[in-house]
């Protein structure tokens, strides 16, 4: 007996891993160095909804930290955690259908509008606002989807 509640307690902290209590349209992360401003950028994104979302809540987590190539007045690591609404869009230019995902109300410091790939990658959106940055520092930048099975998968 005293066994059995041993592996019920071990194994009680895990549940919370095994189902996500809300649908999660995707989740991604990347690392965006080299930053203008001086921050190195360690970044993770939810969206919120069903696999044929449109919109939804996203969450948003990016841990900040001095680049190597800063001065020291830029100041210590911290953490930007922010939450809202999450709306896609499409356009078309030159021929091609771009799907662009747009973080409402996303921190000025940080990049909140995407696009979308096949390949579930998120790139920024290029200056012209309708397609994406292919840019060296553009492709610096994307985001990379979380696999469905990876411990965490939809959590921030």
């Amino acid at each position: 007996m005293r066994g059995k509640l041993w592996l019920l307690a071990a194994a009680l902290p895990l549940v919370g891993c095994m189902n996500h209590p809300r649908p999660v349209f995707g989740d991604w992360y990347g690392y965006q160095n080299g930053n203008s401003d001086g921050w190195d950028r360690s970044v993770a994104l939810v969206l919120d909804g069903p696999p044929d979302a449109r919109q939804g809540i996203y969450h948003l987590r990016v841990l900040r930290r001095p680049s190597t190539q800063s001065s020291p007045s830029v100041g210590a690591s911290h953490d930007v955690r922010w939450r809202d609404i999450w709306v896609e869009r499409t356009v078309t230019t030159g021929g091609k259908s771009w799907t662009i995902i747009e973080l409402q109300s996303a921190p000025t410091s940080e990049r909140s509008s995407y696009v979308l790939t096949p390949e579930r990658t998120l790139v920024p959106l290029a200056p012209d606002g309708r397609t994406p940055d292919l840019s060296d520092a553009g492709q610096k930048a994307r985001l990379t989807p979380r696999p469905v099975t990876a411990h965490g998968y939809g959590r921030i």
